[in-house]
């Protein structure tokens, strides 16, 4: 048999090729002699009668047949499958008791271990999540014996969120093993100290407070050296065997592609929206590091600065592992000034002066959301793909430290204070062991993708509420309306994908991620910015290639690198999220907060608008997105001074 693809020669082909295939074959208006008619519609009908028959008899057939087997019309039939549906509910009923009261030991027993980090409370600790893994296993296996062929809707989505739990293998001494190794990595970021100093609250008070650029350097690599090289074998060897578990149920793709799957979507397609959705807030990122950049070297020295490169020493922002909040819907409506002074938390703005300064006051409302929310993003993004690429073997231990310094300079824009490339690989370096989440083998892709929604449920319910105007002046509260729709939403649960989470939202409006509402909301400081930086290299306008030579920190030695040749387009600013600490405050915050001195610039009356009354910014699944470009308005002309930075 022929596949669907296959080229078959047809003789004559050319010459049929050249015919007007719609023409009709016979002059339509030439008549048909009556006794041809006569006799050819006597045939047609001799000849079809035996294939109408069979054609009737067989729809017949599958019909009953399909009524015996699934319909009311056979009582065996039926009881069976009311059997299977009992036996998946009772499946499940069991599952739920069973897991949630071992999911809380062990997170008790967790929580006893992290706060008092003691070899006892690790075995009780490990012992408790053996427990729950053994549990786990137990039901996985169980429900692949399981007839869910007449299951719920429902009930099949939580027989697939069964398949996402975190994999077990099946040889209990190697489950023991993985559980342990989380467990000391775990333990070995927690009691880590540098001079003495744990990082909470001393480390973390001393990079909020101190400005002098050495002692920085030593705080910030003094942290890494303090938790990687501990973990790295560690790391190694848990990288095998959560590989090994992943397959073992049923991910052939390993733990990138176990953790990938659990967004409802193909895991290459997750993969490619991610960046997609990078890209279009990448224009808003860019202005924003490069206005960083530039008051840091006021503060520091241009000599502190790699040259010719828009690059940041790293231990200026200082903070990977400071940034965890990942902000709210709600939030972003109760914090709205305008909101504020409604309830008397703000005094009321009285005429054009206090006008002004209400403006003024939006404008550095903005700027701190800015360094909270879209400086947290590529770091958000890079540290999963990071271990994206450790899981697939693109990145081995002996570079597991240069690659990550360079998805960081990739993604953030950061260069280290040291060099870090294969002699610091080849010593014993892990600087991703710095981060909780990947000592303790927990996902992040989750607050990147958290970080884009909030601004479009934000916009979404913005728009249910009737606000009009510009979209970071909406807040929401007392509008049942928008109440109603959020609850909606979240009765939902994790019963149904995101996907319709979010058209439950939209009225089946929209199903996909869409970063312009956020886009929109920040226009005002994306003009200001743009403003400010006039003259400046902002983002890929850079020379972005690296240089040993002349960079205050080079990456590598030359020795080893994941991307040898980086190129103007693949840097992508810095991580200014480490600027914010996760209480919202800023160790440079002096040097990067607005003053009020000076009009705002004008914006478009539509450039910054909610959604229109359909309900969402967001375009539908089968419109192509607006890339960040089309939706960031123009500077407005005229003699308008933005106000300036403090200095």
């Amino acid at each position: 048999m022929l596949p669907h693809h296959a080229v078959i020669d047809v003789p004559d082909a050319a010459a049929a090729a050249e015919k007007d295939v719609k023409a009709p074959l016979l002059d339509e208006k030439a008549p048909v002699p009556a006794a041809v008619a006569q006799v050819d519609a006597s045939q047609r009908r001799s000849n079809a009668a035996p294939t109408l028959a069979l054609l009737l008899a067989t729809a017949v057939l599958l019909g009953l047949a399909s009524l015996h087997m699934y319909g009311s019309g056979c009582p065996h039939h039926a009881a069976a499958n009311q059997r299977g549906n009992n036996e998946v509910a009772a499946f499940l009923a069991k599952l739920e008791t069973s897991l949630t009261e071992k999911a809380v030991a062990a997170n008790e027993f967790g929580f006893a271990y992290e706060s008092n980090i003691t070899d006892a409370n690790l075995k009780a600790s490990t012992d408790a999540s053996l427990a729950l893994n053994t549990e786990t296993l137990r039901f996985v296996q169980r429900a692949k014996q399981l007839d869910a062929r007449h299951a719920s809707k429902t009930q099949r989505r939580q027989l697939d969120l069964l398949k996402l739990e975190d994999p077990v293998l099946s040889d209990p001494a190697e489950q023991e093993e993985l559980k342990t190794i989380i467990g000391r990595m775990s333990g070995i970021y927690g009691s880590a100290t540098v001079d003495g100093l744990a990082l909470e609250p001393d480390l973390t008070e001393k990079l909020a407070t101190v400005r002098d650029y050495d002692e920085l350097a030593k705080y910030f690599m003094g942290w890494r050296d303090a938790t990687g090289p501990k973990m790295r074998n560690d790391y190694t060897r848990f990288m095998e065997l959560a590989n090994k578990a992943a397959r073992e149920n049923g991910f052939p793709g390993g733990l990138a592609e176990q953790w990938l799957a659990g967004y409802d979507m193909p895991v290459r397609e997750m993969e490619d929206l991610v960046e997609d959705l990078w890209d279009q807030v990448l224009p808003l990122y860019q202005q924003l590091h490069c206005h960083v950049r530039r008051q840091l070297q006021k503060k520091y020295g241009a000599d502190k600065f790699p040259k010719d490169s828009p690059l940041i020493p790293a231990h200026l922002l200082a903070a990977d592992f400071f940034h965890e909040a990942i902000g709210d819907t709600i939030a972003l409506a109760v914090v709205v000034p305008r909101h504020l002074r409604d309830i008397g938390l703000l005094p009321p703005a009285q005429g054009d002066q206090d006008k002004d300064t209400e403006d003024k006051q939006a404008l550095n409302f903005q700027m701190h959301m800015a360094l909270d929310k879209i400086a947290f993003l590529p770091f958000g993004l890079l540290v999963d793909k990071w271990r994206w690429d450790v899981s697939r073997g693109l990145i081995t231990p002996d570079n597991y430290t240069s690659a990550w310094w360079e998805y960081v300079m990739k993604y953030q824009g950061l260069v280290p204070p040291v060099p870090r490339g294969a002699e610091a690989d080849a010593a014993g370096a892990f600087d991703a062991g710095a981060k909780f989440h990947v000592a303790g083998n927990t996902p992040y892709l989750r607050y990147f993708g958290a970080h884009i929604l909030q601004f479009q449920l934000y916009d979404t319910l913005c728009a249910i509420a009737g606000h009009e105007g510009p979209l970071h002046e909406c807040t929401f509260a007392g509008s049942k309306k928008a109440g109603d729709a959020f609850q909606r939403m979240l009765a939902l649960g994790r019963s149904r994908t995101w996907q319709d989470a979010l058209g439950e939202l939209t009225s089946g409006k929209v199903r996909e991620l869409d970063p312009s509402a956020m886009m929109r909301y920040f226009a005002p400081l994306i003009e200001w910015l743009r403003v400010q930086n006039e003259g400046q290299t902002v983002g890929k306008d850079a020379k972005m290639i690296h240089d040993p030579e002349t960079a205050a920190a080079p990456i590598s030695d030359g020795k080893s690198a994941v991307h040898a040749n980086v190129d103007a387009t693949s840097i992508h600013a810095a991580d200014v999220a480490s600027v914010v600490l996760a209480h919202g405050l800023h160790h440079h915050h002096d040097e990067l907060q607005l003053l009020v001195d000076g009009p705002v610039p004008a914006l478009p009356d539509d450039a910054t608008s909610s959604a229109s009354s359909s309900g969402s910014s967001s375009s539908s699944g089968s419109s192509p997105r607006k890339r960040s470009d089309d939706v960031s308005p123009r500077v407005a002309s005229g003699d308008m001074t933005p106000p300036q930075l403090h200095e």
